[in-house]
């Protein structure tokens, strides 16, 4: 589980219940789409995300048909290696029906 509890994106738009409707949109599409295939971290727009990849190893939306495989956006000095290790934690965590989440 992501717990959307961070106001840092708020000016821009993006409070955490719409963060937490456009995150979970897209993890729905690519699903959809069967691209959900490798997360991994990059660079879209001059800011570090959360991206899907469609090669392991790949760059952010490499084979990928929707918003450039955009998961979601870190805050400035966040680090992007520690975040992605943190959503495998919780995503492994789910699968083995233990309880664990990712505050952003």
């Amino acid at each position: 589980m992501i717990l959307w509890s961070s106001d840092f994106f708020t000016e821009a738009g993006y409070d955490p219940q719409t963060r937490c409707q456009q995150v979970s949109a897209r993890l729905e599409t690519y699903k959809k789409n069967d691209e959900l295939s490798y997360l991994t971290t990059g660079e879209i727009n001059g800011q570090s995300v959360v991206c899907v990849t469609s090669k392991e190893q790949g760059n952010c939306g490499e084979g990928i048909s929707v918003h450039d495989g955009l998961l979601f956006t870190l805050k400035p000095n966040e680090n992007p290696q520690e975040r992605l290790e943190q959503l495998f934690a919780v995503l492994q965590s789910k699968e083995q029906s233990q309880q664990k989440s990712l505050k952003e």
